[in-house]
């Protein structure tokens, strides 16, 4: 005990190294038994998780800061990082709000129904039969799969339905809103509103066409927001134009079969009568004109609002796997084994 006590004492937060580096060489038969377990384990745990692949897209969307409204300010502002925009723009989807709707509910059940290939050609098919039937699951995750299916009660579920109802989902279609939703990222840079998607899957082509589908989703919805206005003014303006061509038509008609009609008479109640179906006629047709150049302004308004994005970077199939980093995995558990083996030597002696 005297020997051990002058060797290797911890008094006051003071540790002599060389007297632990003496013990840990005493109990290096510990080390290495723990350490071959603990690499056995790190390398079935390794080899069992499926490999990944992610595929990243940068947007960059045409984006109103609020006119000229704010004039320098808003200059100074993005210099440090501070986005204006919202204050003084029409538009209440800010590009910052772009990570929330690829998370609703409404988005990731309208992607039940994309059509995916793998890249072996084996699977041909929806996104959801996808998602159910051809996703690889370690052996631990199958094994507790089975033990609760069980003891698991028969419940109705009527989420068989390629595109359910959101507002109305079954449990099933509940859990493949979450289990989609895991596999999609995005992130929108506050100084520049650049957009970065990222989708991972097991399938590099999957994962190409996934993240390439919610770019032109994404970019169907904004787009249909911005010009949603414009394209219901252009609507309403064609329906008036429309009626107003049939009302100068119907006018014109009846002036027409009327000159014919009394072509040579001299009666003054004809001539007023004429008079007057000549100018209603006239004045159906100036209705009818201005309409027309409305509905002209009504679509170029419609290609004001529509948006211009730029594709910073498009999809391309990964070749590489993003993880697991299984090197990485095998060298946490042993470090965490030596480590947790060098704690136990201590508190023991």
């Amino acid at each position: 005990m005297k020997e051990n006590s002058n060797s290797f004492k911890l008094l006051h937060g003071e540790l002599k190294f060389d007297a632990l580096f003496k013990l840990m060489w005493r109990f290096r038969k510990l080390y290495l038994i723990n350490l071959g377990i603990a690499f056995v384990v790190a390398v079935i745990y390794a080899l069992s998780l499926p490999r990944y692949y992610e595929t990243k897209v940068l947007l960059a969307p045409e984006y109103s800061n609020g006119g000229s409204s704010l004039g320098n300010l808003g200059g100074l502002a993005s210099l440090a990082g501070i986005n204006l925009g919202s204050m003084g723009g029409e538009d209440a989807l800010v590009p910052t709000l772009y990570p929330d709707l690829i998370a609703s509910t409404d988005f990731l059940v309208s992607l039940f129904d994309v059509q995916i290939i793998t890249k072996d050609s084996t699977y041909r098919g929806s996104l959801k039969e996808y998602m159910q039937n051809e996703q690889k699951e370690p052996w631990w995750t199958m094994g507790m799969n089975s033990i609760k299916n069980l003891f698991k009660s028969p419940e109705s579920e009527d989420g068989n339905a390629l595109t359910p109802d959101p507002f109305y989902l079954s449990k099933s279609d509940m859990i493949m809103t979450k289990m989609i939703a895991g596999k999609f990222e995005c992130a929108v840079d506050k100084k520049t509103n650049v957009i970065t998607l990222v989708a991972t899957d097991q399938d590099p082509l999957v994962s190409a066409l996934l993240v390439d589908t919610v770019r032109m989703r994404l970019q169907d919805f904004i787009t249909e927001y911005r010009t949603k206005k414009a394209c219901n003014d252009l609507v309403r303006m064609e329906q008036l134009r429309d009626e107003a061509e049939r009302t100068y038509k119907r006018n014109l008609d009846k002036y027409t079969a009327y000159a014919d009609a009394n072509r040579g008479v001299v009666l003054q109640i004809y001539k007023s009568q004429m008079d007057e179906l000549k100018n209603a006629t006239q004045t159906s047709y100036n209705i009818y004109n201005q309409l027309v150049q409305q509905v002209e302004l009504a679509r170029s308004k419609v290609l004001e609002r529509t948006p211009a994005f730029t594709v910073i970077q498009n999809a391309t199939v990964p070749v590489l796997p993003a993880g697991p980093k299984r090197s990485l995995i095998v060298i946490m558990f042993c470090f965490l084994t030596f480590l947790g083996t060098t704690c136990y030597i201590i508190f023991k002696k």
